[in-house]
């Protein structure tokens, strides 16, 4: 049980992460006209991979909409 509190831990602390990296990201990129969705799933990815996952997701939202 004490195990599964951490991981529960650990999981919430990287959506935290992620949700402040998306902030930044779409502070910055208010100049630029860019823009990525702050949903459940996006948070958790920038918050597990961090910056590589900030351009993964702004790499793929390039993908699905330009071309």
């Amino acid at each position: 049980m004490r195990l599964l509190g951490m991981v529960f831990r650990k999981i919430f602390f990287w959506m935290v992460l992620g949700f402040i990296f998306l902030g930044i990201f779409n502070l910055i990129g208010k100049k630029f006209s860019w823009h990525l969705a702050v949903n459940p799933v996006t948070v958790f990815i920038a918050g597990i991979l961090d910056l590589p996952g900030i351009l993964l997701l702004a790499a793929l939202r390039y993908i699905a909409f330009v071309l």
